[in-house]
């Protein structure tokens, strides 16, 4: 996801667990922030795979997510997650975006 001028907004990496667990590894760019799962506020942070919902996990979340963060969830390895996102900043909240994140298993 990158802003008008170009500048990458949000970074995503992941690891995997013998078990089969995913931990995607999010940057988001200093001044802006996502919302978190469950919040009332703006389009909250969701991942799917197949169209399915994948339960998420987020340590000390509230609310808003900014910074580094890791999201833990159970969904299956070798496979495309889709992130559903929007990020804001103090002025602004960009379009609602979907970021696929292929996931090998380890």
């Amino acid at each position: 996801m990158t802003t008008a001028n170009g500048a990458e907004l949000v970074k995503v990496g992941y690891s995997t667990a013998a078990s089969g667990s995913v931990q995607l590894e999010i940057t988001v760019q200093d001044g802006w922030y996502l919302f978190a799962p469950g919040s009332d506020e703006g389009l909250p942070l969701r991942v799917t795979t197949g169209g399915a919902e994948v339960p998420v996990l987020v340590e000390g979340a509230n609310g808003k997510l900014a910074g580094r963060f890791v999201l833990s969830l159970d969904a299956p390895v070798d496979d495309v997650l889709q992130l559903h996102l929007q990020a804001c900043n103090g002025d602004q909240c960009l379009r609602p975006a979907v970021l696929p994140v292929r996931v090998h298993a380890s």
